[in-house]
């Protein structure tokens, strides 16, 4: 199988490094980390708090699809909560930030943090998955 059709999405051959294509909710925003949502195939979401994270939103288009880069390479997130420096364990917040907890929490993705910067009291954080 080269290919599969998701609603009016094809994937297959995507690069996630440039991100992959997503039904996009109304609620997100370009820079939202999101989750995936459980009741429809392919659109991420803001997601609850604890959610496990797919990536970043990259791109919004005005069809609603949308690109979410993953986390494989390095991607700068907001954070809310306290900065874990070196191995974390990442969450979604559900209000477009990441979360960080104790590498090895049930329902985290498992991530590098890098350092972080904080810009006009919003914190945010260079990671990429390990």
């Amino acid at each position: 199988m080269n290919s599969i059709r998701i609603g009016n999405v094809v994937h297959g051959g995507q690069d996630p490094s440039n991100g992959i294509t997503f039904i996009i909710d109304n609620a997100v925003v370009v820079g939202d980390v999101v989750t995936a949502d459980a009741a429809v195939a392919n659109k991420a979401i803001r997601g609850a708090d604890g959610a496990l994270p797919i990536g970043l939103v990259t791109n919004i288009d005005g069809d609603q699809l949308g690109r979410v880069q993953s986390f494989e390479e390095v991607t700068v997130i907001k954070l809310t909560g306290s900065v874990i420096l070196g191995p974390a364990g990442l969450q979604g917040k559900g209000d477009g930030s990441g979360k960080l907890v104790t590498a090895g929490t049930a329902g985290s993705l498992l991530v590098n943090v890098l350092g972080s910067q904080t810009i006009s009291s919003v914190v945010y954080i260079a990671v990429n998955r390990l």
